[in-house]
């Protein structure tokens, strides 16, 4: 370091032994767009101090967040959810890279705030510790905890006039009632649970609630990890990153039934440390696992739950008596998974079961592959009467033309609604679409149709629902090819989804189809010139 940065530093309130000593980058997204974020200044704080205390010197900064939740709100809000994935992930390596900081302790909490940062860590490869900042607590009424997917529900049943506005706003007022991710095994969670498996994270730290006073300890034992990792030379995150730790990744996916976008997330983080990790990898994963948690929104319990019964510990232990993990990856303290392990609590029950007494045989999500998927797309089967459905193609262009039809009620019983041109390309940003399939519910008709996207169905849509279809319509995929009455099946059994046309009509059908434009203008052009196919992360940069 020269003369005009030690000046400079000593602007910022430095010394010169502070100076003299290591820098530590200590980088949150705290912010007032979402109850996920306002938890992480108070954490940031406590990490900087673990920070100095173990001999270094830290460094504040901050990136940007979005909410899923409010983006949801208005039409080109959906696209944007994916895009700031990669938005965290580079400004962070922007920030590591510029300053050239000798370490990080990465805080993040809404859904894509987590992979990005754990993909900027990746990619950047310096020593460092993930902190999640923290679910929130679940509200309470009636006597009962309230599960905060319920507003969906309530929404159809205002639109269907059985209670009112002012109904819908008192039932639900009460849902969420502290700061912190959502108390549920949501994406933010789920990718937080990944950190966790596969070595980010301090075992033990996902599911204690933001409002604990123990997380400033957590995140001040966090900060002096971090520095030790430097000073003595301790694991990277490529270490990290493996192909064991993925696997273990989607296993512990499978066995909460978490969300599924992690599915998108994984190859991405995959794809910093060099490894091609894709779909059709995790295929027999998400098919041999049971699910042994009952959380939200696949049983009566919350985060706080879970953490009462132990922890994800509990639920890593059970994976691993039950020979579905791999025992030797690196835990954040560097001991391997199996030791780090040893002393975890047995599984309550209630909450957490064995491996030999699930709740469930499988995980409810299966990958299908076919000729209208080569590469793979996602189908979630739980609590589906049937794993088969066969349909002639209902076929929309995009979100705005599938919510305008299906509200006019152009579909009908047997259908395969295809909605196509949502991928990471096309949307751009694989918008999430919510009110497209509300009036099938609405009309109770959520097992008479089939729904296939490129793009992502959210949480609450209810019936066979098929997504990530890859390669996408708009980069040429099968589904771009597909015409009003053409039969699709889906085999969720086999593992299946194709069309029944010949391939000479596929080739006849190519020949004549031209590419749609690209989207023009702002950060979604910049985005859909550079980001690559769903099933490999939907990733903006090549390093395998």
């Amino acid at each position: 370091m020269r003369a005009p940065q030690r000046h400079h530093l000593r602007a910022t309130g430095l010394g010169d032994d502070a100076i003299a000593r290591p820098f530590v980058g200590v980088v949150h997204t705290h912010g007032e767009v979402s109850p996920c974020a306002m938890s992480l200044a108070p954490q940031a704080a406590a990490a900087k101090l673990g920070v100095e205390v173990a001999g270094a010197t830290a460094r504040e900064f901050t990136t940007v967040s979005i909410s899923d939740v409010w983006t949801l709100a208005h039409d080109h809000g959906p696209q944007y959810s994916l895009i700031s994935r990669e938005v965290v992930a580079d400004s962070v390596e922007l920030v590591l890279e510029g300053q050239r900081y000798d370490a990080v302790v990465a805080l993040g909490a809404c859904d894509k705030t987590v992979p990005g940062m754990l993909m900027a860590m990746t990619r950047v490869n310096i020593p460092g510790v993930y902190i999640h900042g923290g679910p929130a607590i679940q509200g309470h009424r009636d006597g009962q905890d309230l599960n905060l997917y319920r507003i969906f529900g309530d929404m159809d049943r205002a639109a269907l006039g059985e209670i009112s506005e002012t109904g819908l706003e008192d039932l639900n007022r009460d849902t969420v009632v502290t700061i912190g991710t959502c108390p549920v095994q949501g994406t933010a969670s789920t990718a937080s649970a990944s950190a966790e498996i596969m070595g980010f994270s301090a075992l033990g730290s996902t599911t204690m609630p933001a409002v604990f006073p123990q997380r400033t300890d957590l995140a001040r034992k966090a900060g002096e990890h971090a520095v030790r990792l430097l000073m003595q030379g301790g694991l990277l995150p490529r270490d990290w990153v493996t192909r064991e730790s993925l696997e273990n990744a989607v296993t512990m996916v499978a066995a909460t039934r978490g969300s599924s976008n992690m599915l998108l997330h994984l190859p991405a983080i995959a794809n910093e440390a060099g490894i091609r990790f894709e779909l059709k990898d995790m295929a027999a994963i998400l098919r041999r696992t049971p699910r042994i948690t009952s959380v939200a929104p696949n049983g009566p319990h919350f985060l706080l739950d879970l953490h009462r019964a132990g922890g994800l510990p509990v639920v890593f232990r059970a994976l691993l008596d039950g020979g579905l993990l791999h025992g030797e990856t690196p835990t954040n303290d560097g001991r391997p998974l199996s030791a780090a392990l040893a002393d975890a609590r047995a599984p309550d029950g209630r909450v957490i079961r064995g491996c030999d007494d699930p709740f469930q045989s499988d995980s409810g999500i299966r990958v299908l592959q076919g000729n209208l998927a080569p590469d793979g797309c996602i189908v979630k089967t739980a609590d589906l009467p049937r794993l088969v459905f066969e349909g002639p193609a209902r076929v929309f262009d995009g979100d705005r033309e599938a919510r305008k039809g299906i509200a006019e009620g152009r579909f009908k019983a047997g259908d395969v609604i295809i909605v196509r041109g949502e991928g990471p390309r096309g949307s751009p940003g694989m918008r999430e679409m919510l009110e497209a399939p509300s009036p099938i519910r609405r009309r109770g008709m959520g097992q008479d149709v089939a729904l296939v996207t490129d793009g992502r169905w959210p949480i609450g849509t209810g019936g066979l629902c098929v997504a990530h279809v890859s390669p996408e319509a708009h980069s040429g995929g099968p589904l771009a090819l597909v015409r009003d009455g053409d039969i699709i099946r889906i085999d969720a059994e086999r593992g299946t989804i194709d069309v029944r046309i010949s391939d000479e009509e596929f080739a006849r059908r190519r020949s004549g189809w031209t590419p749609p434009p690209d989207w023009v203008g702002g950060l979604a052009e910049k985005y859909a010139r550079s980001v690559g196919p769903t099933h490999l992360g939907a990733p903006t940069h090549s390093r395998f």
